[in-house]
């Protein structure tokens, strides 16, 4: 082997020796237990549909429950469903607001279980879940869901207006800047919650859509000629402008 093959092997082993050193001081990947938010409307509201359900076998009288988040993560067959939200339960003209209620709803296949979760069990619970604790009972199947746009549109207004009523300080969290920049502040607010109520209507005579970054606007003129603008994050996720 002559000088100049010795040093080209040379070179080769002390290239290769700096390439293993250096992938040595980057940091070994872990695997953690992620859990990820659903984007899946057609999922959002079967699971939704299905704790609906789940809630009337209780000891309500008319109860309503919106889904506001749902966190899974998979494991072989069966997928874990987070799923947080609250109640409305009417009674003549009374109402009982429960405002954070959380269910693990196991899902396999088509086929569900759905389990009440304490009130401090949130997304998290998913991480640390013992699986052992829950096991899967096949009988219950998700509902073929008829969703359109507008629906969803029609639902973000409603939840908007039924909690000017239950929940007036949530209600004022969901107004965008541009709107809640109205008022003075939420006493100001508070005191026009009802002339909030008159004005605004769930029927929808028309909308659009448009993406701006990572945020789909909706702008909606409803039967009373309001021009309603709806920004969404994801499902359940928004922010209103009147």
């Amino acid at each position: 082997m002559n000088n100049k093959k010795i040093i080209t092997f040379i070179s080769i082993i002390i290239g290769l020796s700096l390439i293993l050193f250096l992938l040595k001081l980057i940091p070994e990947k872990k695997e953690i237990n992620n859990t990820t938010k659903l984007l899946d409307e057609k999922r959002f509201y079967q699971i939704q549909d299905a704790i609906s359900n789940h809630i009337n076998n209780k000891d309500y009288t008319n109860p309503e429950f919106i889904l506001k988040n749902v966190y899974y993560k998979k494991d072989g067959l069966v997928t874990y469903y987070y799923a947080n939200g609250y109640i409305l339960d009417i009674i003549m003209e009374n109402y009982n607001y429960e405002k954070n209620v959380n269910y693990l709803v196991m899902v396999k296949g088509n086929s569900y279980t759905i389990f009440d979760l304490k009130q401090n069990q949130n997304e998290k619970y998913l991480d640390t879940l013992n699986k052992n604790s829950y096991k899967f009972k096949n009988g219950n199947v998700f509902n073929d869901i008829s969703y359109t746009e507008k629906n969803k549109l029609i639902s973000y207004i409603s939840e908007f207006l039924e909690l000017l009523s239950i929940d007036s300080p949530k209600a004022y969290q969901m107004l965008n800047t541009s709107t809640k920049n109205n008022y003075k502040n939420y006493s100001d607010f508070l005191n026009k919650r009802i002339e909030i109520y008159n004005k605004l209507n769930t029927t929808i005579k028309y909308y659009k859509k448009e993406k701006s970054n990572k945020i789909t606007i909706y702008s909606i003129i409803d039967s009373n000629n309001n021009t309603i603008k709806i920004y969404e994050t994801s499902i359940m996720d928004y922010k209103i402008d009147y």
